[in-house]
């Protein structure tokens, strides 16, 4: 397998910031809009569903600089 670099730090203020996002039980729209907007800059087709979950698809192939790392996330949420 390729090696990655993670930027943890980024990482961390991202996760930092969604979890100082209020979004109390039944009440996730901020959240999502966080969410939304980080993910606005990747190749995603972001919607929601009807019960207003983000979904987002990785519109990538393995010549873009963002296959390799879609792979990973891939990868990861299979094994977790």
């Amino acid at each position: 397998m390729a090696e990655y670099t993670v930027d943890t730090r980024a990482m961390t203020e991202f996760l930092a910031g969604l979890l100082n996002t209020p979004s109390l039980t039944g009440f996730h729209e901020q959240a999502i809009a966080y969410c939304e907007k980080a993910f606005a800059r990747f190749p995603l087709v972001q919607s929601q569903t009807r019960k207003g979950a983000l979904v987002a698809i990785w519109e990538s192939d393995a010549a873009s600089p963002y296959g390799p790392m879609a792979r990973l996330i891939a990868e990861y949420l299979l094994k977790g």
